[in-house]
């Protein structure tokens, strides 16, 4: 984090790098040790700063290798996760359509047995109030066994 300079502190950015000026590198006097040289593309001042900034740029890459790492595992970490998600949503869903159909089929039973509950308490108080009650006819027919006459044509 170090590495950068900024403009204001005598750094300026050039495609193969940072340019230092001997102050930044430490260099005193003049000289050809002193003045500003490019060497492995990177900008340096004699040989002390061209360990420096090499030693910097190992770092800078080794950390940037680290993080693309960290953001690879990261990535399968969370495919791992919403896959885990995915089969819960699958398990989930589907228990929740058994117990709807069990809710639906208790639900239907209960109704059915009310039902039957219900009639036979009506028949019960028409027989005590009303006199006894006939057997259910089936559809078509009357009392007399003769079925009704078939409805009129369409005109």
């Amino acid at each position: 984090r170090g590495q950068r300079h900024s403009a204001g502190a005598g750094a300026t950015g050039t495609a193969g790098g940072l340019y230092q000026t001997p102050f930044q590198a430490g260099a005193t006097g003049t000289g050809a040790g002193a003045s500003p040289s490019f060497v492995g593309g990177a900008a340096s001042v004699g040989a002390a700063s061209t360990s420096a900034s090499g030693g910097g740029d190992d770092k800078r890459a080794k950390r940037l290798a680290r993080n693309r790492e960290s953001a690879r595992q990261s990535r399968r970490r969370k495919k791992q996760y919403l896959e885990l998600l995915e089969e819960k949503v699958s398990q989930l869903s589907e228990e929740i359509e058994g117990l709807r159909r069990v809710h639906l089929e208790d639900s239907e039973r209960s109704l059915k047995q009310l039902r039957q509950a219900q009639l036979e308490t009506l028949e019960k108080w028409v027989s005590a109030n009303i006199g006894p009650v006939p057997s259910p006819l089936p559809l078509g027919t009357q009392a007399g066994g003769a079925q009704d006459p078939p409805p009129p044509p369409p005109p």
